[in-house]
């Protein structure tokens, strides 16, 4: 159709994410090395004298939905009503730790940048992006990429290029909050060394990784949820360089 806007919103997967404080507002800071996987959700923008929503998964269609809140937010920051049909064709699992609602929220900001013409910096929709999430500013424009804070402070890598990448999902439904209730209520925590993991990575040293990368959440939710080890210990047995959890 004319005028039709498609934007991808790829799943993205943790390669290392250390939690290493917890800010006086409950938010925790991290640092993360991400990479963007070829698995992705699409949205589908289309010109109109009224605004309407539609998502292939009939639990999404509220206004929890990040795509609503992206909307919503800049129709309100700009004034401008949302003239437009939106679609959301959802291929990302839910609650499985590959921002699949944020790459969403992403993807939704850089249509609502295209369609409105805002043309707004990087750096600009990036501070937009943290008030919607805290993985949307990586989103914005995914890749290989060393992540701090809560999520705002973003710096490209030499991508990632493995020989190949599997992605198990158990259908372990874990909620954020719930994943770093558990962690707070840990004593001590896996920390990785982010600076070796992104050497490893810009020398193509991938069977280093492991020596250096890891996930703090995974040991406290093994011990909520044995499968996760479990799937982890059977990947490295069958030969896997590095296996670990993604996201929370």
């Amino acid at each position: 159709m004319k005028n039709q806007l498609i934007e991808k919103a790829p799943a993205k997967v943790n390669l290392s994410l250390g939690i290493i404080g917890k800010q006086v507002d409950g938010y925790h800071t991290l640092e993360m090395v991400n990479h963007s996987i070829d698995l992705a959700d699409e949205l589908i923008l289309t010109p109109s004298d009224h605004f309407e929503f539609k998502v292939n998964k009939r639990s999404l269609a509220n206004r929890d939905n990040l795509v609503i809140k992206v909307i919503e937010f800049f129709s309100q920051l700009l004034n401008r009503p949302p003239e437009f049909k939106i679609e959301l064709i959802k291929n990302i699992p839910e609650n499985a730790g590959l921002a699949g609602g944020s790459s969403d929220a992403a993807a939704m900001i850089r249509l609502i940048d295209k369609y409105w013409n805002l043309n707004l910096p990087t750096k600009h929709l990036r501070s937009l992006a943290l008030k919607v999430g805290a993985d949307v500013p990586y989103c914005l424009t995914g890749g290989t990429a060393y992540i701090e804070g809560i999520g705002e402070r973003v710096f490209p890598l030499k991508d990632f290029k493995p020989e190949a990448m599997l992605i198990l999902n158990p259908d372990i439904k874990i909620k954020t909050p719930k994943a770093y209730q558990l962690v707070d209520e840990k004593t001590e925590l896996f920390l990785p060394n982010s600076l070796e993991v992104i050497k490893a990575i810009e020398e193509h040293r991938y069977e280093d990784i492991k020596e250096y990368a890891g996930n703090s959440f995974t040991e406290p939710l093994s011990q909520e949820y044995p499968e996760i080890k479990k799937l982890i210990d059977k990947l490295y047995e069958n030969g896997a360089y590095y296996a670990t959890m993604s996201g929370s």
